[in-house]
């Protein structure tokens, strides 16, 4: 019984780590009263990650798609709880174009084994935080986070793929409710 006490009070206190760090990057990275994000029709910047298989990935081995990056963590509780709405609408997003892809923070074993516990099948790529500058270079400063990118390579959006998020509850109607298209255009209609 004090195992389970010493253990539940141990992942508590992770969690409030995370969040206190997440919340201090958020200070640290805040600008005039802004974050630093991707800016709308600003180029994507390349990146460098491995897929669960091995292979690397970069921002060209999906050019002339519309890619939704969900960034995620393998500890993070609101990732974890969003991976059954991602898995959902997964092959909504990809009837209009848009590819979903989980980018992980974390090292390819975690990853591993968290795609396995959550019985996700989207695609996944791996850019450890602690080696790779993806997260960096994509302006994350939380998970979980997200950023669409489209066909040319054009951010179209960023932020946190919450219900709450005004933007990610439009860009999710669209996925939602738009007939079979051609992706692109549909997208900026439903997100203008």
């Amino acid at each position: 019984m004090n195992m389970i006490v010493a253990l539940n009070l141990a992942v508590i206190w992770i969690i409030l780590s995370c969040n206190l760090v997440v919340v201090f990057a958020i200070i640290r990275q805040q600008k005039g009263g802004k974050i630093d994000q991707l800016r709308p029709n600003e180029p994507a910047p390349d990146f460098e990650a491995t897929a669960l298989d091995g292979e690397t990935m970069t921002l060209s081995t999906f050019r002339g798609r519309s890619l939704a990056l969900l960034f995620i963590g393998t500890q993070c509780i609101h990732c974890r709880t969003g991976i059954p709405r991602y898995n959902e609408l997964y092959p909504k997003a990809l009837r209009l174009g848009v590819t979903l892809v989980l980018v992980s923070a974390d090292g390819v074993e975690e990853t591993k084994a968290f795609v396995s516990e959550m019985n996700t099948s989207l695609p996944v790529l791996v850019a450890d935080r602690t080696s790779n500058s993806f997260l960096k270079d994509y302006k994350v400063i939380g998970t979980p986070s997200y950023c669409l990118i489209d066909e040319r390579g054009r951010i179209q959006a960023t932020g946190h793929p919450s219900e709450e998020n005004p933007a990610w509850r439009k860009l999710v109607a669209t996925w939602e409710s738009k007939p079979e298209t051609t992706g692109a255009l549909q997208l900026k209609e439903g997100l203008s």
